[in-house]
């Protein structure tokens, strides 16, 4: 009932493979033109499964793009960094990424009303670790993180194009 593309215009690297933008067409348009939806997943389309069944497939389903940071160069990279990872360099209540500008990651740090310059400073590092040195990382320690803008509480969120 659909087709399924990718756009390798648009294309990042996740555990060791090539995801591009997954392109959705529905085929019931009832005389309307057909449509490609950029459902803002990424993921690998193969022709056939490695399992033999004849057809194409959808493999190493990332996720929506706006879980990738943009990079300061223009290309996506998956934004995965763990509470736990986190944890080791501060301890905190609860935490919010957010990429607002190209080559910023604002990082707020709820329960806490002031880190310390050596916290401060792990918890750079972690975060370079795992993004790049490209970005420059603001943290913003926060008695209460207000996620009254997201009732989701999202992790991590860019609004980066």
């Amino acid at each position: 009932n659909v087709i399924v593309e990718c756009d390798r215009t648009l294309t990042t690297e996740f555990d060791g493979e090539v995801v591009s933008r997954l392109l959705i067409t529905h085929l019931h348009s009832y005389a309307t033109p057909l449509i490609r939806y950029d459902i803002g997943d990424f993921g690998k389309l193969h022709e056939g499964c490695p399992c033999g069944h004849n057809g194409p497939t959808i493999s190493h389903i990332y996720g929506r793009g706006k879980h990738f940071l943009r990079h300061p160069d223009g290309r996506f990279i998956p934004f995965y960094l763990s509470t736990r990872l986190l944890r080791e360099a501060v301890d905190f209540e609860e935490c919010r990424f957010r990429q607002d500008a190209l080559d910023t990651i604002t990082v707020q740090i709820g329960g806490r009303e002031t880190l310390d310059r050596d916290e401060e400073e792990r918890l750079k590092a972690t975060i370079i670790a795992a993004t790049d040195p490209a970005f420059s990382v603001v943290i913003k320690p926060v008695r209460e993180i207000d996620w009254s803008d997201n009732p989701k509480r999202l992790f991590f969120s860019s609004s980066v194009v």
